[in-house]
């Protein structure tokens, strides 16, 4: 049976983690976690999973920064934890702690043993020149903080020095392609990936100082060859909605919106291993409805 890696990088409800891995949990299934260095209840974190096997957290933690860059620098050790610890793992999956398994384990598995492909959302070439002409030019080629949630960096970011800053320092445009930072990949993926990024450490230095790079950073590198890669751009198995299917003063203003009941129909018709994202206690009845739904 193939050997299946999770990464996660969690920040929050440990509760909610730790059914997670539950659900995922098989002797065939192996956890690599970062938990957010920020988190004091890293313990917690930890007994929540303590009799469930396979489990690895890493040490030293990351402490991430949504936007900054160590997402992604976090992602490639996580990536690198796992070839050092599983060297026979068959597809290594990038979760968050908000990431809801939809499908038996044994549904997962038989659909895995049955492809050698990778999975990653990388969006086509009409929205990619969307958004690289409208927001990532502001994200990529202005200088950001790489913790962009300071009081200083957000001054920053709304006053007229960030412009005259990056009109002095200028640096090449970035001419790339947005995809997801959650995706599903095999060693042959995983090793294009650091091996790229170990020869040209220049393309990592670029996205240094930028915003949302994760974003861009992966699906750059992987569109020109995802072909040979056997990578499937289309079909991330991950359900994610950014445009609610019920009245948006019921689900808030961020974006993906966090799930609950009203999208179990949806959400189970989709064709995805993995929904996103769900939060405690707002998708509690969800949650219990895809668990139920597995007994059926």
């Amino acid at each position: 049976m193939k050997q299946h890696a999770f990464i996660f990088q969690v920040h929050k409800q440990p509760e909610l983690f730790s059914r997670i891995v539950r659900r995922l949990a098989g002797e065939n299934h192996h956890f690599f976690v970062n938990v957010d260095a920020k988190v004091k209840n890293f313990d917690d974190f930890e007994s929540s999973v303590k009799d469930v096997a396979n489990v690895h957290f890493m040490s030293p933690r990351w402490n991430v920064h949504h936007g900054g860059r160590s997402q992604y620098l976090c992602t490639l050790d996580l990536l690198r934890m796992v070839k050092r610890m599983l060297p026979d793992y068959a597809f290594v999956h990038s979760l968050s702690g908000q990431d809801y398994p939809l499908r038996s384990n044994a549904e997962f598995d038989s659909f895995f043993e049955k492809t050698d492909k990778g999975f990653m959302a990388i969006e086509d070439d009409e929205y990619n020149a969307e958004c690289m002409s409208g927001k990532y030019p502001m994200r990529v080629n202005l200088w950001h903080f790489n913790n962009p949630h300071t009081f200083i960096a957000r001054v920053y970011n709304h006053s007229v020095l960030r412009q005259i800053i990056s009109r002095l320092v200028q640096r090449p445009d970035v001419q790339g392609l947005r995809g997801w930072s959650w995706f599903t990949w095999t060693p042959a993926i995983v090793d294009y990936v650091l091996e790229y990024i170990e020869s040209h450490p220049e393309y990592l230095a670029r996205f240094n100082h930028t915003y949302c790079a994760d974003e861009l950073i992966f699906a750059t590198i992987l569109h020109p060859v995802a072909d040979e890669l056997n990578l499937d751009e289309r079909h991330p198995l991950r359900y994610v909605s950014w445009k609610p299917g019920r009245r948006t003063s019921d689900v808030g203003t961020r974006r993906p919106y966090t799930l609950n009941e009203e999208d179990f129909d949806d959400v189970m018709s989709s064709d995805a291993f993995f929904c996103r994202k769900v939060e405690l206690p707002e998708s509690a009845r969800l949650l219990d409805m895809i668990d139920e739904s597995m007994r059926i």
